[in-house]
């Protein structure tokens, strides 16, 4: 394989079935995780079976990492356009704040955030974030959650949050982590999927019984695709609750035989397109 071609560009055809709406057309490249989230750049990166092999990226992507997967109406009329925008203003607010000198609190109440379209920009993200399309019961209620603005968040599915202060991005889909010895570093248990980026890192979790004391942005949802509502952030939850040590930039998917590593985790066939990159800085564009 050569080492300057982007992961999405190895694997999906210009025309195939739209990972969002399942239609049959020419695919459009999609930023996973968006442009604003400091995914523009030249970005080094390893696949999910290279990452704990090897000590350095080995690949490039030239202009961040992203994916041939979703069609146009999809990526630019509803994701890019729509929900990514309110998206980007939480971004916006947690970079303001952590680049801001001073000292910070530990909670903030984010306010008059439009939250139904930032939890579906969070989803339609995931869905794009593979190489090929997948039927599946757990793939369709996400779809339709994306695709229905008067929807609530399909049953058994959280999507919790963190921040996130690290300068690599991991995106990894359907794995099941499994957490053995100590409780005070518990993890989400089930069916996971990860978009880790500065500042806020999501797990997309199906059958979850394990929150692992993160907010779930699921829980501030309605059925009105415009309201608004207040949600909260912890400003230093990329610490493990009620420690000062720093949660590892793979986190909950980092395999360890430490204390606070994932003792087993188990990775789905539908696991391809993970990624795991470093960004070379995290300036404002």
């Amino acid at each position: 394989m050569e080492k300057n071609r982007s992961y999405a560009k190895e694997k999906r055809n210009i025309n195939d079935r739209c990972n969002i709406c399942g239609g049959l057309t020419n695919l459009t490249w999609d930023h996973v995780p968006p442009k604003f989230c400091f995914n523009s750049q030249s970005t080094r990166y390893n696949s999910l079976l290279e990452i704990h092999e090897k000590q350095q990226y080995t690949h490039i992507a030239q202009n961040g990492i992203k994916y041939r997967s979703i069609c146009a109406k999809c990526n630019n009329e509803l994701l890019g356009s729509n929900y990514d925008k309110e998206f980007k203003k939480l971004v916006d607010l947690l970079y303001h704040i952590y680049t801001t000198p001073g000292k910070i609190g530990q909670y903030i109440e984010v306010q008059g955030l439009e939250v139904n379209k930032v939890a579906r920009a969070i989803v339609g993200h995931f869905l794009a974030a593979r190489n090929e399309y997948i039927e599946s019961k757990v793939e369709n209620e996400l779809r339709d959650y994306f695709l229905n603005p008067s929807l609530m968040p399909p049953k058994d599915f959280k999507l919790l949050y963190y921040v996130y202060i690290y300068n690599t991005i991991m995106i990894i889909r359907d794995v099941a982590p499994k957490k053995f010895g100590k409780k005070e570093y518990s993890i989400p248990e089930g069916l996971i999927s990860c978009i880790n980026t500065f500042p806020l890192a999501f797990i997309l979790a199906h059958k979850c019984k394990d929150n692992a004391e993160l907010y779930d942005l699921f829980d501030f949802c309605s059925e009105n695709i415009n309201d608004k509502k207040d949600i909260k952030i912890n400003l230093l939850s990329y610490k493990y609750p009620n420690k000062e040590r720093l949660r590892h930039p793979y986190w909950p998917c980092n395999i360890s035989d430490d204390e606070t590593g994932t003792s087993i985790i188990l990775v789905s066939n539908k696991a391809n397109g993970s990624v795991f990159s470093q960004i070379r800085d995290l300036k404002k564009k």
